[in-house]
């Protein structure tokens, strides 16, 4: 099949027989190959975590020179033997002659030919372009190199993927203008050479690679902290194959976006060890196994001159837990509801046979009729027996709709942090409803002081302000989802993230994914008793989630803990 996925061209039968005789042809002519692409680090991918998390606010430096690309253009097969294969013994197992009689005489011989048909499509003569065609195909595939080949394009893909993947937003910069000032680390990234080149003897062999140059350089004073050359290497297919519309632009778009990824993942993600609770909690790991040691992070005193500091160190200051954001209610997955006029179970069994009941082979048919008999009995009983009724379904629904609104899960999440922390740190703590004070002060109520969106939970020191950097809990999704048509069985998730925002520019420190996961229950359960099951899960989802938080932290030292529970060292 062609590996360009994003390029239409020679339809192919749409035949389960066919299709295997051609995949064995293929198969035993040796062309497979990875369709997704691959990348390739020239060195062990991944930075130390003090490292990536120590870069501070990333500038992404500017490059205007192109690439340099080269193509090898081969014999100029326009067909390969594993697509002619299949070509010919589809032709042959979708012979139809238009009247039923005739097509039930010819069907056992089409069955029985159509293996032949595959390997005499196999053993063909291959054809190829003449003089005129190579040239307009070379000039097509130059084009479409000057269109593609661009590195604002990259720099695009790796800032879209630094904020999609590691949840960090790169700040544009000339090369030759970094500030210091704003940034601690510079980005430069390229594209150095773009190559079509046939990587086997097989005519349809040739892949797109791409060689990318990226360092993370210290602003300050240039030194460069990582170098780090990648390379893509596309799926293969026949030379003529990259010539035709769109196929090179595709697939340089997809491994920019690949490349850039990986890029995001393994070099700039702030992303730190997940926080995780309820059923998405692992198996406890082995008492052998070393804790993660405490988490240093840089820029929270004067931008200009950077040094490797905890927030413990901020003095009395106030730790500020914000909720900032709300998710509107929880999202409940429904089954089907009532009667169809064509019963579930009865769709099911044509979804699976893809109209090869009505094949104008007759072999074909009947073999795919007597399978899906006894298929759509068994999917039709299932039906019969597990599906809920209409007025159960409604019920179920209102009652779980009504339960799914009556939550502020980010503030109940930020309540239970501050909870949690109060008795295991001596910094004082505030939990805040609203916005973070970015570039500037929050004023901190009064010990009888009844704000609206902001309360004490500690005073266990005279704050007059926040520390350096607050918390603040982001939720971005909760759902009850599963597995199932009538009755699904479902489990309650939520996830979101916890950042660490430095407070004078807003720029994320630290980003702690969290999730929490329930056990399961059929949609039935969770909404009987006015959905009683449901709203205490839900609680306890929270409660678990931001005590899951609150521990981490304090594990983590990003907030100190209470010296009372220092550990007490005795000597003989």
């Amino acid at each position: 099949m062609n590996l360009l996925t994003n390029h239409t061209h020679r339809p192919f039968p749409a035949t389960v027989f066919a299709g295997l005789s051609g995949a064995l042809i293929l198969w035993t002519a040796g062309c497979a190959s990875d369709p997704a692409g691959k990348v390739a680090f020239s060195a062990a991918p991944g930075l130390p975590d003090q490292v990536r998390l120590n870069l501070g606010a990333i500038g992404i430096a500017e490059d205007a020179a192109p690439p340099a690309y080269a193509f090898e253009t081969g014999a100029g097969v326009v067909e390969s033997s594993g697509e002619r294969s299949t070509r010919y013994a589809g032709a042959t197992i979708n012979s139809d002659t238009g009247i039923p009689e005739a097509n039930l005489l010819i069907s056992p011989i089409t069955l029985v030919a159509t293996p032949f048909a595959a390997l005499a499509g196999a053993l063909a003569p291959d054809r190829k372009m003449d003089a005129g065609q190579m040239l307009g195909a070379q000039l097509d595939l130059t084009a479409a190199f000057d269109r593609s080949a661009s590195q604002e394009q990259f720099r695009t893909e790796v800032v879209r993927a630094a904020k999609d993947i590691g949840g960090r937003d790169l700040i544009g910069i000339g090369q030759a203008r970094g500030d210091p000032g704003r940034v601690q680390t510079i980005l430069q990234t390229r594209i150095e050479k773009v190559s079509l080149e046939r990587i086997a003897k097989s005519e349809k062999s040739f892949a797109l690679k791409i060689k990318t140059q990226n360092r993370l350089v210290r602003a300050s004073d240039g030194v460069v902290l990582v170098d780090r050359p990648m390379e893509y290497c596309s799926g293969t297919d026949l030379f003529i194959e990259w010539t035709r519309a769109t196929a090179l632009e595709s697939v340089m778009q997809t491994g920019m976006r690949k490349m850039a990824r990986d890029l995001a993942s393994e070099l700039l993600s702030l992303y730190d060890t997940p926080v995780l609770a309820g059923a998405a909690k692992p198996a406890a790991r082995s008492l052998s196994t070393p804790a993660a040691p405490p988490l240093k992070l840089a820029g929270l005193t004067r931008p200009a001159n950077p040094r490797l500091i905890q927030v413990s160190e901020s003095g009395s200051a106030a730790l500020g837990i914000f909720a900032t954001s709300h998710v509107a209610q929880v999202s409940v997955q429904s089954p089907s509801e009532g009667a169809s006029q064509v019963p579930l179970g009865v769709e099911k069994t044509e979804s699976m046979l893809d109209g090869l009941d009505k094949h104008p082979n007759y072999g074909i048919s009947f073999m795919a009729i007597a399978v899906a008999v006894p298929v759509s009995i068994w999917n039709q009983g299932v039906e019969a027996v597990m599906r809920v009724s209409p007025e159960t379904a409604r019920q179920s629904s209102d009652n779980l709709r009504r339960a799914a609104q009556a939550e502020y899960l980010e503030e109940q999440v930020a309540f239970e942090v501050a909870h949690s922390l109060a008795p295991q740190t001596a910094q004082p703590l505030l939990l805040v409803s609203g916005p973070l004070p970015i570039g500037g002060d929050l004023k901190l109520p009064g010990p009888n002081s009844d704000s609206a969106g902001r309360q004490f939970v500690s005073r266990r020191s005279s704050a007059t302000r926040l520390a350096d950097a607050a918390i603040q809990i982001r939720l971005t999704e909760a759902a009850l989802r599963g597995e199932g048509d009538y009755n699904p069985r479902l489990s309650l998730g939520v996830k979101g993230e916890a950042d660490l925002v430095r407070l004078s520019d807003g720029v994320k420190l630290c980003t702690f994914p969290m999730e929490y996961r329930s056990e399961s229950h059929r949609y039935t359960k969770w909404a009987a008793n006015d959905a009683s099951l449901f709203r205490k899960e839900l609680k306890r989802g929270y409660s678990e989630l931001g005590k899951a938080l609150a521990n981490h932290l304090v594990a983590r030292g990003i907030v100190p803990p209470e010296r009372s529970k220092s550990p007490l060292l005795a000597t003989k």
